[in-house]
């Protein structure tokens, strides 16, 4: 009876802390919407709408994006990946087919991006202290090669 009270007790006081551990650990949990007024990009790429989602797999991390771009059509694209810096294979985005991310600490990560196994971009991730925003600054290849600058600004929803 006395192990059995110690275990339930143990879960008591373990459960929050497991329970609380994902979102503590990994702020970039959950959905997120741009905020196209504070957001950067070249002219005429600027998105109607543009969301992300991130969730914790067994697999890794999954990012799914859902863009409705200038004209109108929508998109879905993503990943699932590890924060070790390895190449994980992008869906959906004809800029690039392949990530790799490296996180710096809870609130920063970089990435780069690949097109045919080659690096035709590099972004920096960072994390609002208190979560309630992600800024990626990002510098990518179009398809001709000419350089791209985006800054998007996550507000959580």
């Amino acid at each position: 009876m006395v192990k059995i009270l110690a275990m339930v007790g143990a879960l008591v006081v373990l459960a929050p802390w497991r329970a609380s551990a994902q979102p503590v650990d990994y702020p970039e949990l959950g959905s997120w919407r741009v905020d196209l007024a504070k957001s950067q990009f070249p002219p005429g790429l600027a998105p109607q709408e543009k969301t992300y989602a991130f969730e914790a797999t067994p697999a890794g991390f999954k990012e799914t994006i859902h863009t409705r771009d200038a004209q109108g059509h929508e998109r879905t694209s993503g990943s699932t990946y590890r924060y070790d810096g390895k190449m994980y294979a992008f869906t959906g985005y004809p800029l690039i087919d392949a990530i790799a991310i490296k996180r710096l600490d809870r609130f920063r990560a970089d990435v780069t991006f690949f097109r045919g196994g080659k690096v035709v971009g590099r972004a920096h991730a960072n994390i609002s202290r208190d979560a309630r925003t992600i800024t990626f600054a990002e510098n990518l290849q179009d398809r001709s090669g000419r350089p791209m600058h985006i800054v998007e600004v996550l507000a959580r929803r």
